[in-house]
């Protein structure tokens, strides 16, 4: 006659706070056999990925996950231009959530047609200066 003895796997207490999640009663034992469970809660602004509680299995926790809780947070709207650069039309929205990427181009550069340039004179040396569709700046040429 042969007895088969089976052991059981035991866990050690279970951490009180772990993966963002908060053990909601703590009365902890001696030990915890394969298959036990312990209730969590999460921290504010934390929601379960994998459920509330944790199992003890083969002599270890498997412990739930708390992760962040983001609902709708929007962003205010980015700058029109950066150095130079302005944002691309179409990535323009009435509200950017977080997370929301933008573009930013250079804008093209078109030289108004039928003006005559004005040609002004400093230190003796003539420049012609032309103006520029879309732009805060004036580009000065050198006359040569």
């Amino acid at each position: 006659m042969f007895i088969t003895v089976v052991e059981t796997l035991r866990c050690p207490n279970p951490e009180q706070e772990i993966n963002n999640a908060i053990m909601k009663r703590i009365h902890l034992k001696a030990y915890y056999l394969e298959g036990a469970t312990i209730q969590y809660k999460c921290k504010a602004g934390y929601n379960f990925k994998n459920g509330p509680q944790a199992t003890c299995f083969r002599g270890k926790w498997d412990y739930p996950q708390c992760i962040m809780f983001v609902e709708n947070v929007k962003c205010p709207k980015p700058e029109r231009q950066i150095n130079n650069a302005f944002l691309n039309r179409a990535y323009q929205r009435a509200y950017y959530l977080e997370g929301s990427a933008v573009q930013y181009k250079k804008q093209a550069i078109t030289l108004k047609m039928g003006l005559k340039p004005h040609v002004p004179q400093e230190n003796g040396i003539t420049h012609n200066v032309y103006y520029w569709l879309k732009t805060l700046n004036v580009q000065t040429l050198s006359d040569k």
